[in-house]
């Protein structure tokens, strides 16, 4: 029985990953993510932005990347639901106001 051979730090390791407030943080995905998007690779960008955004849920900057990367993706739902997002956050900002714009793209 494999069972018996799991250690807890391996149970432990499988555990959700939380998230504590860190801009800073946040910030380092974005800047990771652009390097991604930048050799053209949207997925592994896409997950840098969503860990942004986890690292700061008020990060309208962050939403908009992911919004950014979603359409690349094809996942138009998920891009329109990131820019929705973006003019919760931060409405009165540039990046609100271009989100905006690609919503009006978006129909």
């Amino acid at each position: 029985d494999w069972s018996s051979d799991v250690c807890s730090s391996d149970l432990e390791s499988v555990a959700p990953e939380t998230f504590p407030l860190d801009p800073l943080e946040s910030d380092r995905n974005i800047r990771v993510g652009n390097y991604y998007w930048r050799k053209g690779n949207y997925r592994a960008a896409l997950q840098r932005y969503e860990r942004a955004t986890k690292y700061n849920p008020s990060s309208a900057d962050a939403f908009f990347k992911v919004g950014e990367a979603e359409e690349k993706l094809k996942n138009k739902d998920a891009a329109r639901a990131a820019f929705q997002r973006v003019i919760q956050i931060s409405p009165e900002s540039k990046t609100a106001h271009d989100a905006k714009k690609k919503l009006g793209e978006k129909g």
